[in-house]
């Protein structure tokens, strides 16, 4: 059974039951702050791929299928031109899908160096980004 602490004075009550406000508006605070950052869709979305991540890392298997198809980023054009690949609705398409795939990680890696393709990646990047802002401010407009 719990204890309970008996006051002397009731000035001593009063004092103990500020401190417990002071506390309870400090965890309060805390809660509130803690609500807005999970508010924010870049934190929800930095928090659902990190867990994604983790998860396909700690995948067992996932050893044995990097050893076949390649690094994280080889791997994943990869995945993505399987996934395509699979929706396209013949087979020549299934195939120009395969094999672009196939080459996608080759490219990659021949025009990494490539100065103007950064400079157009990056700006395309930039585009991209400000077409995203713009439409979260006219979502959160309305």
């Amino acid at each position: 059974m719990e204890k309970h602490e008996h006051f002397a004075t009731l000035d001593a009550v009063h004092l103990h039951r500020d401190a417990l406000r002071a506390k309870r508006q400090s965890h309060a605070t805390a809660v509130r702050s803690h609500w807005s950052t999970l508010g924010e869709a870049e934190f929800r979305s930095a928090l659902v791929n990190g867990a994604a991540r983790g998860l396909w890392s700690a995948w067992k298997p996932m050893d044995t299928v990097r050893s076949v198809v390649g690094q994280p980023a080889n791997l994943s054009v990869t995945l993505l031109g399987l996934a395509l690949g699979s929706r396209a609705r013949n087979g020549w398409g299934r195939a120009l899908i395969y094999v672009a795939s196939a080459a996608m990680p080759f490219l990659m890696d021949r025009l990494k160096d490539n100065e103007r393709l950064q400079h157009i990646l990056s700006e395309l990047d930039r585009s991209w980004h400000r077409i995203k802002d713009r439409v979260r401010e006219r979502r959160e407009a309305r």
